[in-house]
């Protein structure tokens, strides 16, 4: 399996969201929100148009300035990311307002350095109307550990829940054919912005937050050795 142009703009393209809306929803849904906070953070939306790569540079640098990306993939899925790395309340939050399902997919390409069966573990989550129905994650915690949580889909190979050794209960072929099972190709470039189609950066306007320091995509993935 194939990471994202190979890793290239890893740690930014190891969580992606996807929202089974229209991306025009998913906007109008996010200014509904952002007008209603009790203290609202200014921001401004760019319009993206071109190819996946182009948006993936024109979305760094990581941390600060803070930007929500939603784009489009060329099913009835509308993806979204952040620079923020790990941060999807966006995304579990539209799935409330809107009343829609939410699948949310990760796949570390290591985890500091980790590699085991091709991948650093990774994460399945499936939520229905902002709340979780599915989870499945494999992660480092200083031993590998397989964490699951809800009633599995038909298509989920339980069996190998029972493997011997728990790094091998959740790989990243698993992943990618549970989202294949819902018209998501995460792994594969051409899923994401189909032509003609447009993506949003929503960028924060405001002064960082304290340990808001901006970071270089040559800076994480060196903290995350990637490199």
């Amino acid at each position: 399996m194939n990471f994202l142009f190979n890793s290239k703009y890893a740690p930014l393209t190891n969580r992606i969201a996807f929202l089974h809306a229209p991306i025009g929803d998913v906007l109008k849904a996010h200014e509904n929100w952002a007008k209603n906070l009790v203290e609202p953070i200014p921001y401004k939306i760019m319009i993206h148009k071109g190819s996946f790569e182009s948006l993936l540079e024109s979305s760094l640098s990581f941390k600060y300035p803070c930007r929500d990306i939603i784009l489009q993939t060329s099913t009835h899925w509308t993806a979204y990311y952040h620079n923020q790395l790990t941060i999807t309340y966006f995304a579990e939050r539209i799935s409330r307002i809107l009343s829609i399902e939410t699948i949310i997919a990760e796949a570390l390409p290591s985890y500091f350095g980790k590699v085991i069966n091709g991948w650093g573990g990774g994460m399945f989550s499936y939520f229905n109307k902002g709340e979780l129905v599915r989870n499945l994650m494999l992660s480092d915690q200083d031993r590998w550990e397989f964490d699951i949580y809800g009633t599995p889909f038909p298509f989920e190979d339980v069996e190998k829940y029972k493997e011997r050794y728990v790094r091998n209960r959740f790989t990243i072929e698993m992943l990618n054919n549970y989202l294949q099972e819902f018209g998501i190709d995460f792994f594969n470039e051409n899923f994401y912005m189909p032509e003609g189609g447009q993506a949003y950066i929503i960028e924060q306007v405001r002064q960082p937050w304290p340990n808001e320091e901006t970071m270089t995509l040559a800076e994480i993935r060196n903290h995350l050795k990637y490199e």
